[in-house]
């Protein structure tokens, strides 16, 4: 089990969900293991997901072709945000997008490269194109 490195100590995540009854709802995570777990927790939960710290090394080289495979999804999920964004982005994100932010994130080396998923839209052809090129090039250095 790989273990991320944490920018600060004591990192955590909050999902704020307006409940039923109109009020705010918060619920703390642990940020799993995987991006794999993580788009899962994003889609079971509305609303905004918000990291307090950015963190290094989150996403591996095997987890890149789940997340490829993920791009074209538009399935709902949650949005990301960093905890100093001030303000919540309205409706919803989709897995695609978020895996995107997570592929963006092993090219970046860290996560989130953003202050919010929901001003952050990237280029998933890039991304695609970044990706086909880079395992091409990976197989020619064995």
């Amino acid at each position: 089990m790989k273990t991320p490195e944490i920018l600060k100590v004591g990192a955590c995540l909050l999902c704020v969900h307006l409940s039923t009854v109109g009020g705010f709802a918060l619920e703390f995570f642990e940020l799993p293991e995987s991006p794999a777990k993580w788009i899962e927790t994003l889609r079971k939960n509305g609303g905004t997901c918000t990291l307090s710290e950015r963190i290094l090394n989150y996403v591996d080289e095997e987890d890149l072709a789940k997340l490829i495979a993920l791009l074209d999804s538009d399935k709902p999920c949650a949005h990301v945000s960093m905890v100093n964004e001030g303000k919540a982005p309205k409706g919803r994100s989709t897995v695609g997008d978020e895996a995107a932010h997570l592929v963006n994130a092993f090219r970046m080396r860290y996560y989130p490269a953003f202050s919010s998923s929901a001003e952050s839209a990237l280029d998933k052809d890039a991304l695609k194109a970044w990706y086909k090129t880079y395992t091409l090039l990976k197989s020619k250095a064995k």
